[in-house]
């Protein structure tokens, strides 16, 4: 494996972090004029196209009928199942809320691992999972707009919680994928897959769309979801994995949370309380220490990505 990460590296994982904690805003501009069914599909189908065409060729005829399979079920999980739960969510609460409850998907995996992989974890992993569930709580039930008081708020919650657990599913499962496909590969069809997975809801409600009502607003917000949220962060991210430990990329992503709040308050007039801010640095606790105390290899380079 190539050692010689340089700044190139970090300067993708920078945008990443920057791309990708930017995406709840965009999903927010988004939703204002555009449904939800027909964003999720001009999102992964665009995107799919576009990655189709820098994809060559012979990478395609290495994929057997059951590998199909497999990329369509994990793709149910993500981008399908998650952008769903996470686009409703995004529909009943704020931004920054969001993504700091996404930041709990590690603690998850690490449970997920440790049931159906017997991977052996230490008092400190447990520590954070613990840690992660309490920012949870304090953020769901202690923020501006309590689940106690708004039931929108509380279904925005649960929608975000399924985000994480289908998340959580789709890493798991992509494990076996990724040990004999290329990440470039995966990554394509996963989102060109996305694209059919939202397609029949999407047909459904083109007659009943109004496509012209759609503000530049929106239109801006989904330029940047198909450009920059999802081509160019997944891969600035593969390209980063092919040549640092995935544990030290992960870090970064610790930081999408913290571009989501400044670009919401900036952007959207949004705001965190004291309480949300309790709840949000317990989250980053517990990702931080994760992180440290757990142990993973360096990935195979992936040649399509040198």
């Amino acid at each position: 494996m190539n050692r010689d990460s340089g700044p190139i590296v970090y300067l993708a994982l920078t945008a990443t972090t920057l791309f990708w904690g930017l995406s709840f805003v965009a999903t927010k501009l988004a939703l204002e004029t555009i449904p939800p069914t027909l964003l999720l599909f001009f999102r992964f189908a665009a995107a799919g196209a576009f990655l189709l065409l820098l994809l060559p060729r012979r990478t395609l005829r290495v994929l057997s009928p059951g590998d199909h399979l497999l990329l369509f079920v994990t793709a149910a999980f993500e981008p399908g199942l998650y952008f769903l739960f996470e686009t409703l969510a995004l529909q009943r609460i704020h931004a920054a809320e969001a993504s700091l409850i996404v930041a709990t998907i590690p603690m998850v995996v690490l449970v997920l691992s440790a049931l159906f992989l017997a991977e052996k974890n230490n008092w400190k992993v447990g520590t954070g999972i613990a840690l992660s569930m309490a920012g949870a709580a304090v953020l769901a039930f202690l923020g501006e707009k309590s689940a106690l008081h708004s039931s929108s708020s509380a279904q925005g919650y649960l929608f975000m919680c399924g985000a994480v657990f289908t998340a959580s599913g789709y890493i798991t499962l992509a494990r076996k994928l990724t040990r004999r496909l290329s990440a470039l590969l995966v990554t394509t069809m996963q989102v060109v897959y996305g694209g059919l997975f939202f397609a029949p809801a999407a047909i459904l409600k083109w007659e009943t769309a109004s496509l012209q009502n759609i503000s530049y607003r929106s239109l801006a917000g989904l330029g940047f979801l198909i450009l920059f949220a999802t081509v160019a962060a997944f891969f600035c991210y593969n390209f980063a994995l092919t040549r640092i430990k995935a544990a030290v990329a992960s870090i970064y992503l610790n930081g999408i949370p913290l571009v989501t709040a400044a670009a919401a308050w900036l952007l959207l007039g949004e705001k965190l309380t004291y309480a949300q801010a309790a709840g949000g640095g317990l989250i980053l606790l517990s990702v931080y220490i994760v992180n440290h105390c757990s142990r993973e290899e360096q990935p195979t380079p992936d040649p399509l990505l040198q």
